[in-house]
């Protein structure tokens, strides 16, 4: 095989072979395996996504910054 076609044959084997603008091929990364990776409350459960990752507070903890930064504050609930 000539050199000409293999370089052919190993570009339409990578993620983007026509290289076209604006795609990025990245390999998934699971956030929440990895404490290391998510800024969750150890209240709260991490939910993985596609692009990334949320925090929702556990059952029985309250959300203090539910707006902003939903799951990174969660306090035990008084409930009445």
């Amino acid at each position: 095989m000539n050199v000409a076609l293999e370089r052919i044959i190993v570009r339409l084997m990578l993620p983007n072979p026509l290289r076209f603008a604006g795609t990025d091929c990245r390999p998934l990364v699971d956030e929440c395996a990895d404490k290391t990776l998510n800024t969750c409350s150890e209240n709260a459960i991490c939910i993985d996504t596609r692009e990334s990752y949320k925090c929702q507070c556990k059952e029985g903890f309250l959300d203090q910054d539910e707006l902003r930064n939903p799951g990174r504050i969660c306090q035990k609930g008084l409930f009445c």
